[in-house]
């Protein structure tokens, strides 16, 4: 038979785990909207406001209306963005 009191401590000790892991997850994630995504967001805003929105911050080409569908904050073509990945990955840095 299931001792019910020792089943139960360890559901509550996993609990606590999950817990702690989703906060750090969750302040994680804060850290990287601050760094990255509303940098973005408050860049692509400004293109709008400077009538350059949907041009390549890089090569100055338009930008695929798919792709700003998909993600309204982007700021560099397909091609360029693929080519800054690759710069990024045989630096060590994460992609973004």
């Amino acid at each position: 038979m299931m001792d019910v009191q020792a089943q139960r401590q360890r559901i509550l000790r996993r609990l606590v785990y999950y817990q702690r892991v989703n906060k750090i997850r969750l302040e994680e994630y804060d850290r990287f909207k601050h760094r990255f995504i509303i940098p973005r967001h408050k860049r692509a805003l400004q293109k709008i406001d400077e009538k350059s929105y949907g041009i390549c911050d890089v090569c100055g080409e338009c930008i695929d209306e798919q792709r700003l569908a998909s993600i309204p904050a982007a700021t560099l073509c397909l091609f360029c963005q693929e080519s800054y990945e690759r710069t990024r990955k045989r630096s060590g840095h994460p992609t973004l």
